[in-house]
């Protein structure tokens, strides 16, 4: 049995899918494989922030609400294609909008609310420093300059900046195909008949949304009999298709748990298996060629867990994301500790009017209760001890 650091240390070495090249109207959620390089300046132009009037600096010098200076209007830019640049002189000024490309021989803006326009002059009061509401070139981000780094998820806001920058494909992961094998003679459908012994598949409706909130779109739900021989078909069928397969019960010693054993026939090696972890002790973790396998105890707070702690950081691993890390809590009440093995504990986390995070263990936390779940927006990570976790204790923790 190896300790949780270990368990995350072997998932987390897997290596990162092949890439593709994608539109990036189409790689949202994606994860870059390289870095992405600017194509232009940002801005590509030294353009106006306001709708104004484009000016030269120094003819303001000596402006007054006495002696207001006037400057003749002498032309119009609005935003969009220029095909020819005006220039200003000495006593002149260019109507400007936002966005619009400064005209030659401008070195400022004056906002529209501060001036008097009389016919096709304009006067002002007041003198306005160099550079005022402009936006100069490549202030932002120069040309061949790096944007986002590999490994960055591609968000709302990241493809906005990859888009202004003038990138229209990047290179990312491919997204894993995953297979989910649940298994259990047991285990029935909701909306079915419970017969005496039955029990309702909740594995199956929880992995399926988990990997759609992961944004995972080819995935193959497989319920698998007891019969080890249909067992290793399965697998060797799915090792040649997929590049990640969860399953669900089957992996402690039972003479009815068959994933081990059928994983292994079907040529899997073995990583490892039990963890000191509660829930979710019986665990299993092999691998196939470029495939692989996650094996969940079919207790479904042991299927949580383990989805959030071990599928999300494989998930990572494939992807080439980096690492999540655990975040620290106050715990809100009085908690045991596990003897022998750490704890992943179903929580509430609150943040106080002071803007700590509170931890509140949740009731009813046996691995084969879930109804905790409506009130659980996090995992924390109790370490095991011999004395119970104080009120006030600092301990680790996700968001769920």
């Amino acid at each position: 049995m190896i300790s949780i650091q270990e368990a995350l240390s072997h998932v987390s070495a897997v290596s990162p899918l092949q890439t593709e090249t994608l539109p990036i109207q189409k790689a949202f959620g994606r994860y870059l494989a390289n870095e992405v390089i600017s194509a232009i300046d940002l801005p590509p132009f030294p353009q106006s922030a306001m709708d104004g009037y484009a000016v030269q600096s120094a003819d303001l010098a000596q402006a007054n609400s006495s002696i207001p200076v006037r400057l003749q209007i002498v032309d119009t830019i609005a935003a969009g294609l220029v095909t020819s640049l005006p220039t200003i002189k000495t006593g002149q000024t260019i109507r400007i909008f936002t966005g619009a490309h400064l005209p030659n021989g401008a070195d400022a803006i004056v906002r529209q609310e501060n001036v008097i326009r009389e016919n096709n002059t304009i006067l002002l009061s007041k003198y306005v420093k160099k550079g005022e509401d402009l936006r100069y070139k490549g202030e932002e981000i120069k040309k061949n300059t790096r944007i986002a780094s590999a490994g960055q998820k591609l968000t709302t806001g990241l493809l906005a900046a990859i888009a202004m920058a003038g990138i229209a494909i990047v290179t990312v992961r491919k997204k894993p195909k995953v297979a989910v094998f649940i298994t259990g003679n047991e285990v029935v459908q909701p909306g079915q008949t419970l017969l005496p012994g039955q029990v309702y598949d909740a594995n199956a409706i929880m992995i399926q949304q988990w990997l759609q909130n992961q944004n995972i779109e080819h995935v193959k739900m497989i319920h698998l009999p007891d019969d080890l021989e249909l067992v290793v078909l399965a697998f060797k069928k799915a090792f040649e298709k997929y590049d990640l397969i969860f399953t669900t019960g089957g992996v402690s010693v039972g003479e009815r748990d068959f994933v081990i054993p059928g994983a292994k026939k079907a040529g899997a090696k073995e990583i490892f298996w039990k963890v000191a972890q509660k829930p979710g002790k019986p665990f299993f973790f092999a691998r196939y060629k470029n495939t692989s396998l996650l094996g969940f105890p079919g207790n479904p707070a042991a299927v949580f867990a383990g989805l959030h702690i071990y599928g999300k950081t494989l998930l990572n691993a494939l992807s080439g994301a980096p690492q999540f890390d655990f975040n620290i809590g106050i715990l809100a009440k009085n908690t045991p500790s596990g003897r022998k093995r750490d704890q992943w504990l179903r929580v509430q986390k609150k943040v106080d009017t002071q803007g700590l995070v509170n931890i509140y263990p949740l009731e009813k936390q046996a691995s084969h209760m879930l109804t905790n779940l409506a009130q659980c927006n996090a995992i924390a990570w109790i370490e095991k001890g011999s004395k119970p976790l104080q009120t006030g204790s600092f301990v680790r923790w996700i968001p769920v």
